[in-house]
């Protein structure tokens, strides 16, 4: 029997959300959508996920500020 892979979406844009939702479940994900980085935060804290993707403004933390990507 084939496992289905938890992936987790956070992002604050409802359409960009379900847009990705809708992608990754004809795919056969089981997707978990957070609609702030809180939220987020919490969700990989309970539950395992083999990926996440997030909106690069929505922090994935307790902190209230964006994070951003090493300069290279």
């Amino acid at each position: 029997m084939r496992r289905t892979m938890r992936v987790l979406v956070v992002e604050d844009e409802k359409k960009v959300a379900k847009a990705l939702r809708e992608g990754l479940e004809a795919e056969h994900y089981d997707v978990r959508v957070a609609s702030s980085g809180e939220e987020g935060f919490f969700l990989v804290n309970h539950e395992a996920f083999v990926r996440v993707i997030r909106c690069p403004t929505q922090p994935l933390s307790g902190r209230s500020e964006p994070t951003r990507a090493p300069d290279h």
